[in-house]
């Protein structure tokens, strides 16, 4: 059986042997085509440490992450990446570029821009508090821009963020604050006009009426002066959020490695070499397929062991196949 399964996979072959090569000529011409094509990319790479809490944030108590089971590096990749894919995030990243003189072309020109540049950057996670950025560019320089502007716009963004919430939070303490200090104002007055009016007495104590208004004037005032000093000090730790934020930031994400300037591109000889022999090995696998589905494929008796095989039939006797004799020139004889 093992002999007749080689002989008819042999004889598909060699029937059609220039068709069955086609495969492999084929993918053999794509990969010369894609070594031409393919342009060499540039690579820049970097690594960022991100600290849970900065040591600033642990001496001003202004952060209070709480606990969570993901990781700073987990966090700060899962930001970039949401970051990454809106266009304003990197219309800023592209502005730290050379792609920036491109910008002023049409808005389809643009948005290709866009497009190619959020394809060019990555980030990953390479620890638990250290994260991976890379761009990859047909222009070394571009590239190694790509890579450091994606770190600056991101510690920028989370800078301005910090500082969009201590702005809203100052202006609400400090419209607090005042409101509070009109209360304020108003129970001493309240207080001191009731005092004005009803002076104590030469002799004796004061009506009991008059000590349960002074009583009550009197913690009205303390209330007061209370919520103040509360309004006071959320206030104060704000102002001190506004002062340290920026640091704080700075302090929170640590660049360990800068992007470097890519001096080599990533596809190298060897690389083409492995690519053309992967493409070499595909095309010799379809031409091996081709060759197993013909052979399946085809009914036709061909060898004496398909007659007792395929009909279960006994073989009498089979006629050899032989090659025709060239004729021979007669030599004409000699007189």
């Amino acid at each position: 059986m093992f002999r007749l399964i080689t002989l008819r996979l042999l004889e598909t072959y060699f029937r059609h042997r220039w068709l069955w090569l086609a495969p492999v000529v084929m993918m053999l011409a794509f990969a010369g085509l894609r070594m031409v094509t393919t342009d060499a990319t540039y690579v820049s790479m970097s690594a960022v440490y991100v600290n849970k809490e900065s040591l600033l944030a642990s001496l001003t108590s202004i952060r209070e992450d709480g606990f969570s089971w993901v990781t700073p590096a987990q966090a700060a990749v899962d930001e970039f990446k949401e970051l990454i894919q809106t266009d304003a995030f990197m219309r800023s990243v592209i502005q730290k570029t050379a792609l920036e003189t491109d910008m002023a072309a049409s808005p389809q020109e643009v948005a290709q821009i866009l497009g190619e540049a959020r394809g060019a950057v990555w980030v990953n996670v390479l620890g638990k508090n250290t994260i991976q950025v890379g761009a990859a560019h047909e222009q070394a320089e571009v590239a190694q821009q790509l890579a450091l502007g994606v770190i600056e716009v991101y510690i920028q963004w989370k800078i301005n963020t910090g500082q969009e919430e201590t702005t809203t939070a100052l202006k609400f303490f400090e419209e607090l604050v005042a409101q509070y200090q009109l209360e304020v104002d108003s129970a001493e007055g309240d207080l001191q006009a009731y005092l004005e009016a009803h002076p104590p007495p030469l002799h004796g104590d004061r009506p009991p009426a008059e000590e349960v208004a002074i009583d009550r004037f009197s913690q009205k005032l303390v209330d007061a002066l209370s919520r103040l000093k509360d309004a006071q000090d959320d206030l104060q730790a704000t102002q001190l959020n506004a002062a340290v934020n920026e640091s704080n930031v700075r302090q929170t994400y640590l660049v360990l490695d800068a992007p470097r300037f890519p001096i080599e591109p990533t596809q190298t000889k060897m690389g083409m070499v492995i690519d053309a022999v992967i493409f070499v090995v595909v095309g010799v696998v379809l031409m091996v397929v081709g060759v197993v589905v013909g052979a399946l494929l085809d009914r036709s008796l061909r060898f004496p062991e398909d007659v007792q095989t395929l009909l279960e039939l006994p073989l009498l006797t089979s006629i050899p196949s032989v090659k025709p004799a060239k004729p021979t020139k007669k030599r004409p004889k000699a007189e």
